[in-house]
């Protein structure tokens, strides 16, 4: 009949066979150091974004038709998700690839879609990801993403404030040419339009701009601003595949396994 266990048989029982744990600590940790020597260590780098949206404008134009309007994140979104687009966009991902490519660094094929390169956003503090099997490569391409993305999200958010200013022309000229008197009208628009001929030209002429830097806008709204944060340093240790922890891990397991074999190899000899 098996003996009731203790703990104190149970330490007995790794001191008899303190070699057998040895050997597996030992295995274990070879295999650690395998893993760690012959695979691609990954590095991480990271680098700031600061978005922030004009929340205190948002909300007075919301509550110009809705006085109980809060801002939630169905009505923020709208605002924020056009910024993150950018960071996708195919101008983007080209620049950033062949600008990389020209720097001698070690573009990651394919990768924005394999998830090498990412974007974490968290509330207004959004984080540039990069992967990459060397630490230097990883942050180089960290804040080459960040700056590239930054200037497009400039010229983007010019082209929006463009496109609010147009349209305000637009509206002023359609409110003040719906007299019938001319020269009130053009008083009223600040204008010198001769004929309501000119007027309609003018008037599609600003539509048309306006059309135009919307679509250059990529979405992105004049209430939105943002700036880099911190930039990307050299990662001090892999992330993954790290030798050293791998060394540990492998022992720890070792010690786990060894000391399981030893307690049912013993109970078998005495049962």
């Amino acid at each position: 009949m098996v003996e009731d266990l203790s703990p104190r048989d149970a330490l007995e029982r790794v001191l008899c066979y303190w070699w057998m744990i040895a050997l597996a600590m030992i295995a274990g940790s070879l295999i650690g150091w395998g893993i760690g020597h012959f695979s691609d260590q990954v590095y991480e780098a990271r680098a700031g974004y600061r978005v922030n949206l004009d929340e205190d404008s948002l909300l007075a134009e919301l509550r110009k038709t809705n006085p109980d309007a809060e801002l939630t994140y169905d009505i923020r979104a709208p605002y924020l998700t056009p910024v993150a687009l950018v960071f996708y966009t195919p101008e983007v991902r080209t620049a950033v690839e062949e600008q990389a490519v020209a720097e001698g660094l070690d573009f990651p094929r394919n990768g924005f879609g394999t998830g090498q390169l990412s974007l974490d956003q968290r509330g207004s503090d959004w984080t540039v990801v990069v992967r990459h099997n060397d630490g230097d490569t990883a942050a180089k391409l960290a804040n080459l993403w960040i700056k590239i993305a930054n200037e497009h999200l400039s010229k983007a958010h010019m082209q929006a404030v463009l496109a609010a200013s147009l349209k305000l022309q637009v509206n002023l000229l359609s409110k003040c040419f719906s007299k019938e008197n001319l020269a009130e009208a053009n008083q009223c628009a600040g204008t010198s339009f001769a004929s309501m001929g000119e007027i309609q030209t003018g008037i599609q002429d600003l539509d048309r701009r306006y059309q135009d830097a919307i679509s250059a806008s990529n979405g992105v709204s004049p209430l939105v601003s943002f700036t880099p944060g911190s930039s990307a340093e050299l990662p001090a240790r892999p992330i993954y595949y790290n030798t050293g922890l791998l060394l540990l891990v492998g022992s720890l397991l070792g010690l786990l396994i060894g000391g399981v074999v030893v307690q049912r190899m013993d109970l078998k000899i005495n049962y």
